[in-house]
Order: structure tokens, then C-alpha cells, then sequence
């Protein structure tokens, strides 16, 4: 039996158990009927025995969220991007009290919005069971403690299970104090190629297939065969490090073990391209492949990882060496073609053109796969139309990392690294960032993205924004009494505790900042609690700390201050896409 929910580890079967016990209902559920058990865990997961309860927002929020565009993982959200359906509109969720204590209609309407809820996780669990099935199967380990562990646990129990298969060693795990002082042990990430800030047209985007996986197929990475007894000639130095060799007599067990799983992958794709979606194997097959990938792709953080069973710091740090050596090589290749490099960025780099044609793109491909290694390879991502790409204020000299919105050719915008996609902002705050994009690089028009942010810091000043579009969700990670600084999302947790509301750690806690005195934290409510007491939203606040930082950025390079956004000094708009 299998009972799905969607943070239903953390706020439903939580609820129900508090529920239960503050009316001494005995939980007669499980096949032995001794109830929700809450297991002692950092988050801690409720089980059921006889009984597949999967929490699929841990899954989502552990596993699958890296690969969304959402920046928030709730119900709606998730729903609306994997199966193309959302939550049903009329009842905001603080004012489910209000239809709980209402009448019949009220009760009816709540109980089909709440049943459309578990139809979409019903239908959010059909598409993702078989993922979770087949890292399951691939792991070896129970579909209960693969939907709620991370990438590093995840790899641990593969490396587990193959070094049984391989009859390999297996490490300890370190205690606590080795883990700490690994955490304080860094090594050099991955290249950057800073970008000027600007507006840049035809933009081509290359990346390399899966390259830390590669690097280490591709160099026999392995502590197995660091700086091991071989000849020389059997040894391969990093670039430009005659300290640091890997053996290639021999094949080491991480390079073999991500090789089987690329070998795997390919005949799986294979297989898919003589099949139809519709057919009976294709879903799983697909599921087996995306396993695959999401285990391979994590193998080169678990090396770096400081409770790594397989830690270790030279290796990590070696792929990261290839890693820049590759795209370095790139780059310079693309510079001597006189090809304007924009930005690059670990694996990935961006050239803009005046004219390119997808052969000529396909050409400078096969260029540098050609001086590669054959596990190596550039591939074309894509062509965009437009982007724009914005910096901090102390980083307008030399760009800024990830922080770029480009235009496809399909009219979408794509985001990446600017706070549309962090989790602490209010509704408000990213929809204008959007908006403001889409009148940049879809229609050209300076004026009309000034007035996007005047005619919203206007209705916040009039307070005709809906409460809805500025409510902040952030997440609470441990007890509220452990946290030394108390946040806003602490402080609006605490103030509902002492109104009979808890919150366990891993609750996403939905609140606002009221008008009045003190700090923001001290102005923090749970959106209930400030609906309740008839609190209004501080507009200066929502426009300095949520409005203008979501956009400043963007008009900075445009060539507009923050004075100029909220209006307190004039500004000619004349020329800045010109």
C-alpha cells in the first residue's frame, strides 16, 4: 500500500498526530495499528508500518528541484510545471479558517479545493514514482528512504552497493570531528569568464555533456589511483601541477562505476529513440535514464563532501583543475576565431554573434571536440535572440557571476542567479522583475519598464496590492530555539507559537511586514495571524527591500540609480538602447 502527500511529512500527518493526541484519539492506523511514528532525523519522516508513506515535496526539494524552473516548491507550483495543472483559485490559504468556520457552501467549496489538492498529488506522484522506482532499484535501497534522501546519500548507497559488486573496500564514515575539519579545508571551483555588463544580441550557449562525470572517466580520477606506484608513462599530471598524478594502468573503481552507468545511459537512449512515448516500457526506461544521469552527475560533489566515505580533496580538486582547463581552452579557441566571448561559466560558454549560422556553430563544435579526449564533448545548447546581463554594485568593473536573463526564441525569458529565483521574496517583487524583463528584451521599451516600477510602488503606497502577492515563504531548517539570530520567518514562527501554532523544522513559513515601530524582524506576522488582527502591510518596506532590489540591478545598466526608480530625481531615457 502507498499513501502519497506533499509535505505531508512536515504539516498533514504532523497536524493529524497533534490533533489526535491533544483529543486523545487513538491512531488506529498501520497494519498493526501503532499509529504516525515521527523517527528522530534532522526532518524528521513519519512512518507507517505496512504502509509506503512518500512525502514527494522531500523528493522534490532534495532530488528534482535543481532540475525545475520554479523557485518555490509548493504544491501549485510544482503541479503547474510537471503536469501542467494547478490548485483551484478562490480560496487563499489565509482564509481557509474563514470557510472551515463559515457555512455549508463554505465547507463544500473547502472541501473540493481541498480534494483538488490531493488530485494533484496523486497525479504529481504518477509522474514521479517512476523516479523515485528506479533509484530505488538502482541504489538498492527502500523507496521510503530514497523520496527523502539527498544527492550525497544517495551516492553513498550506490558506491555501497557497487563496491560490494566490484568487491571493493569500503570506508568508514568520519567522525564528527574529521567531517569538521574537512569543511574547513577549500579548493579552486570552476572557471569563470566575467561578463561586462550590458544588453547582448544573437547569443549562441555551448556546453560540455555531462563534464565532471567525463573528467573523471576521462583522467582516471579515482583515490584508488591517486598519485599511485605506476610508471611514468602510465601517469597523467594535472595541467600545470607536476605534484598531483593519476595511475592509468589500471582502472580506477569511481571512473569504472560512472562508466557503467554512461554505458547504461547510452543503450537506454538508444532503446527510447525506436520507442513512443506511449509505449507500455517508455516511462520507466525514461525514469531509468534520468536515475542514471542524477547519480553520475552527483558522484564529483560527493568526493568533496565532508562526511564522504570516498572524501577526497585532491581529487575533488583535480576535476575541478580539467574542468577549467576544458572550458579555458574553449574560450581561447573561440577568441582567435574572433568570436566575441560573452561569459563562461564552469562548463558552458556564451558567444555572441552578428551572423551565425547552426552550421558554423556545429563547425566550431567539432573543433575543439576534435583536440578532446573522447569523453569530452561540446555540444550547441542553443541560439537566443537577446539577453541582458547585470552585476552588483561592486562588481560593475568586472560583471558578475550567473546573473543574466536571456530571451529564446520562443519568446520565454530565462533567469539565472537574479532574485526571481531565490526563495524570500514576495510574489510582487518577482512578478515585476519578469515584467520588466519582458518589456526589455521582448519589446524594447525603457519607458515602459520605468513605468512597470512606478505604477507598482504606487498601488503598494495605496495599498491596492492583494496581501497574496507579498507574502514571504522561508523555510525553517531546525527548532526555533536553536536559531542564535532570529530572522523574520524565526520571528513570525515564534509569534504563532505563542498563539498555539508550531512549526516543525522544514516548514515553510508564509508571513508579511505590518506598519509599526521596531526592527523588520519585530514587524514579521504570520499572514493568519496579521489578517486576524487587522495589520497593514508596510508599503516602504516591500518597496526598498523587496521592489528595488529586485530590478535595481537591471537598470543599472541601463545606466538608472535607485533615486531614479523611486522617482526623486529626473532622468532622461533617451539613447540607452540605442
Amino acid at each position: 500500500d502507498f499513501l502519497w502527500g506533499y509535505s505531508s511529512d512536515n504539516f498533514d500527518l504532523a497536524y493529524i498526530k497533534a490533533r489526535a493526541k491533544k483529543y486523545k484519539i487513538k491512531e488506529n492506523v498501520g497494519y498493526d495499528n501503532s499509529g504516525l511514528q515521527i523517527l528522530k532525523s534532522i526532518d524528521p519522516p513519519i512512518y507507517i508500518k505496512g504502509i509506503n508513506h512518500l512525502d514527494l515535496y522531500k523528493f522534490v526539494r532534495y532530488i528534482l528541484g535543481p532540475t525545475l524552473e520554479t523557485d518555490t516548491y509548493s504544491l501549485d507550483s510544482v503541479a503547474n510545471e510537471i503536469i501542467n495543472e494547478g490548485k483551484l483559485d478562490g480560496i487563499k490559504g489565509s482564509d481557509i479558517y474563514k470557510y472551515w468556520d463559515g457555512n455549508e457552501n463554505d465547507i463544500k467549496h473547502l472541501s473540493e479545493y481541498s480534494m483538488k489538492d490531493a488530485e494533484l498529488t496523486l497525479k504529481l506522484a504518477e509522474n514521479l514514482f517512476p523516479i523515485i522506482a528506479e533509484m530505488s532499484r538502482l541504489i538498492g535501497q527502500n523507496i521510503f528512504e530514497i523520496s527523502r534522501s539527498t544527492y550525497g546519500k544517495c551516492v553513498e548507497l550506490f558506491l555501497m552497493k557497487s563496491s560490494v559488486e566490484k568487491n571493493e573496500f569500503i570506508p568508514n564514515k568520519p567522525i564528527s570531528g574529521i567531517a569538521g575539519q574537512r569543511m574547513e579545508r577549500t579548493y579552486e571551483g570552476g572557471y569563470v569568464y566575467q561578463p561586462q555588463p550590458g544588453i547582448y544580441n544573437n547569443i549562441a550557449i555551448f556546453d560540455f555533456r555531462s563534464l565532471y562525470p567525463s573528467i573523471i572517466v576521462a583522467h582516471n580520477i579515482c583515490p584508488s589511483t591517486l598519485k599511485g606506484k605506476c610508471p611514468e608513462n602510465q601517469r597523467e599530471y594535472l595541467p600545470n601541477n607536476s605534484n598531483i598524478w593519476f595511475c592509468k594502468d589500471k582502472v580506477g573503481f569511481i571512473p569504472s562505476v560512472i562508466r557503467d552507468l554512461v554505458e547504461r545511459r547510452k543503450r537506454i537512449k538508444e532503446i527510447l529513440k525506436n520507442m513512443k512515448p506511449s509505449d507500455k516500457s517508455y516511462t520507466i526506461l525514461n525514469a531509468r535514464s534520468y536515475a542514471i544521469k542524477t547519480i553520475a552527475n552527483a558522484m564529483y560533489g560527493y568526493l568533496g563532501f565532508s562526511n564522504s566515505r570516498w572524501y577526497n580533496l585532491d581529487c575533488a580538486s583535480a576535476i575541478t583543475n580539467w574542468g577549467r582547463y576544458y572550458i579555458q581552452k574553449a574560450i581561447s579557441e573561440a577568441e582567435k576565431q574572433n568570436f566575441k566571448v560573452i561569459y563562461g561559466d564552469t562548463d558552458s560558454l556564451m558567444i555572441a554573434f552578428d551572423k551565425l549560422s547552426k552550421k558554423e556553430a556545429i563547425k566550431f563544435v567539432e573543433q575543439i571536440n576534435k583536440k578532446n579526449p573522447e569523453d569530452i564533448n561540446l555540444e550547441l545548447q542553443g541560439f537566443y535572440p537577446r539577453g541582458i546581463f547585470v552585476s552588483k554594485k561592486i562588481e560593475i568593473e568586472r560583471g558578475a557571476k550567473k546573473k543574466y536573463a536571456l530571451l529564446d526564441s520562443n519568446g520565454n525569458i530565462i533567469i539565472k542567479g537574479m532574485e526571481y529565483v531565490r526563495r524570500g521574496w514576495c510574489e510582487l517583487a518577482k512578478k515585476i522583475q519578469m515584467e520588466v524583463l519582458k518589456k526589455i528584451l521582448i519589446e524594447n521599451s525603457k519607458e515602459g519598464a520605468l513605468k512597470i516600477v512606478k505604477d507598482a510602488i504606487e498601488k503598494l503606497r495605496k495599498n491596492e496590492i492583494t496581501i497574496d502577492d507579498i507574502v514571504i515563504y522561508t523555510q525553517i531548517t531546525r527548532n526555533l530555539d536553536e536559531y542564535e539570530s532570529v530572522g523574520p520567518h524565526v520571528s513570525a514562527a515564534k509569534k504563532a507559537r505563542e498563539e498555539g501554532v508550531t512549526f516543525p523544522p522544514g516548514s515553510i513559513i508564509p508571513y508579511i511586514i505590518v506598519k509599526g515601530e521596531g526592527s523588520i524582524s519585530e514587524r514579521a506576522y504570520l499572514v493568519e495571524m496579521a489578517i486576524k488582527k487587522n495589520m497593514k502591510y508596510d508599503p516602504e518596506y516591500y518597496i526598498n527591500n523587496q521592489i528595488i532590489p529586485s530590478i535595481e540591478k537591471i537598470f543599472e545598466v541601463l545606466g538608472y540609480s535607485k533615486e531614479e526608480l523611486l522617482g526623486k530625481t529626473q532622468t532622461n531615457l533617451k539613447g540607452f538602447f540605442n
